[in-house]
């Protein structure tokens, strides 16, 4: 297994706490804190560039939405979604809608804004706030997630997703107000669903619009959906080892309600997670969501184990008699990570690059290329030693080396991208965390995270 490099590390401030969710557009990353702080910071850099802490939201803040440079959506449990101005550091529109919201989605400059709510999925026209455009109250429990199908909204179609804490996957036409007739098919998935997000079918033609949907359990189980058949393809369950699930909070508990540690996982129990190309299955405590690389045409899977070290994994999808499940392919160094479970991130497919935020209030940019200027660096030291006495055989070694279990180290871009982001890093923290726009008090970062999170972001569920 290869080692998922840190290019960089921030922490997130003062009274900050550790972040909850998070959603990146182009070169900034947003995010929302335990301590209902937003922050929008630098992808490359992680320097913060914008922030609001007095009277974000009045309650936690569940998820956010950044379709656009300047155009960030908040949805919390106070009934709000909140679209902030990033350039003006103020919300500009207000809807309220009276019960938690625990799921926020709109597709590009599309003017469709999608709510999973405490009792129903509410759909609203931006240009017109006052009453909503559809109410659908087809799920039983808490709606968690909600995703516009892609392409959509832009073709007068505008189909949704729609996933709750009731097992179900909904597709919903939204072109239909009347909820009866509006729900296309029903998936059940037989567990609270916390995480949704779509991915391209197998063998599909690069850059197709994705017609697979995967889902993420309360109880760490993965889930692979035909959309188009309305049928599950693939389920892999045995990768975190849990007692009863408490769907409510981190712990374990027996049926009487006793709190109970949570036995290891054996191997039997960890076979649906195959070794492949990265190594075996590691010792996990936490899946915390997927990744759909579109240039690539795979689904990624991000985990964390128990210390805080970061894991992912390609999902491998399932042909005849082969199971398929996730490969793990790289790591974060045990020593060097984060100290506690990983709670958000954000996969940038151009340059491999994850934002990684844990529950000890770090953010941290590491990199699946930036081995590759390692090893390159490595070569060049074994090449000048070359004219010495057994300097062919130090090019050799180093040649091995380079080539063991990695991608080769000829990748002069990944290895040019690696070297470039760590100089721009060593930049930002030469010039401190603030950037020009930082507020007053984020430049204290010495103190630590306020309480304990949830296994997942959308864990805590009524």
């Amino acid at each position: 297994m290869r080692e998922l490099t840190q290019i960089c590390e921030q922490r997130l401030g003062h009274g900050a706490g550790y972040a909850l969710c998070l959603d990146a557009y182009e070169d900034q990353v947003a995010l929302a804190t335990s301590e209902r702080v937003l922050q929008s910071r630098d992808c490359h850099t992680l320097a913060l560039r914008w922030e609001a802490r007095a009277g974000a939201h009045e309650s936690r803040i569940n998820e956010l939405c950044f379709p656009a440079a300047r155009s960030l959506y908040s949805a919390s449990s106070d009934g709000t979604v909140k679209v902030w101005d990033l350039a003006a550091s103020v919300p500009v529109t207000r809807i309220d809608v009276g019960e938690d919201i625990w799921s926020v989605h709109i597709e590009g400059s599309s003017p469709s804004l999608a709510l999973g709510c405490e009792s129903a999925v509410v759909v609203w026209d931006l240009r017109r706030t006052a009453t909503p455009l559809a109410r659908y109250e087809i799920h039983t429990e808490a709606v968690t997630q909600v995703r516009w199908r892609p392409g959509t909204c832009a073709a007068g179609t505008s189909r949704l997703l729609s996933a709750a804490m009731d097992g179900l996957i909904c597709e919903i036409d939204c072109t239909n107000a009347d909820e009866e007739e509006a729900v296309v098919s029903v998936l059940n998935t037989e567990s609270p669903v916390v995480g949704l997000g779509l991915c391209g079918a197998p063998s599909a033609p690069a850059h197709a619009l994705p017609s697979w949907v995967w889902a993420l359990s309360a109880c760490d189980e993965l889930s692979l959906w035909n959309l188009e058949a309305s049928e599950r393809c693939a389920r892999w369950d045995g990768m975190v080892a849990h007692a009863t699930a408490d769907v409510l909070g981190d712990e374990a508990v027996q049926s009487g309600g006793a709190v109970v540690e949570a036995e290891p996982a054996t191997t039997a129990s960890m076979t649906t997670g195959v070794a492949g190309r990265g190594g075996g299955h590691p010792f996990l405590d936490h899946l915390a969501g997927c990744a759909w690389d579109v240039a690539a045409g795979c689904l990624l899977l991000a985990a964390s184990a128990p210390g805080g070290t970061a894991h992912v994994a390609e999902v491998i999808y399932p042909r005849g008699v082969d199971e398929g499940g996730p490969q793990w392919r790289a790591a974060t160094r045990a020593g060097a990570a984060a100290t506690d479970r990983l709670r958000a991130f954000h996969y940038r497919p151009h340059d491999r690059t994850w934002l990684l935020a844990s529950e000890d209030g770090s953010m941290r940019l590491c990199s699946e290329e930036a081995e590759a200027a390692t090893e390159a660096a490595k070569t060049t030291e074994a090449t000048k030693a070359a004219g010495s006495s057994g300097g062919r055989r130090a090019v050799a070694n180093a040649a091995t080396e380079v080539t063991r279990g990695s991608r080769p180290a000829s990748d002069a871009a990944a290895s040019d991208r690696a070297s470039k982001a760590a100089k721009l890093c060593a930049t930002s923290a030469r010039g401190g965390e603030h950037g020009g726009t930082s507020a007053p008090h984020a430049s204290d970062d010495s103190h630590e995270v306020h309480g304990a999170g949830s296994s997942a972001n959308k864990r805590q569920r009524p």
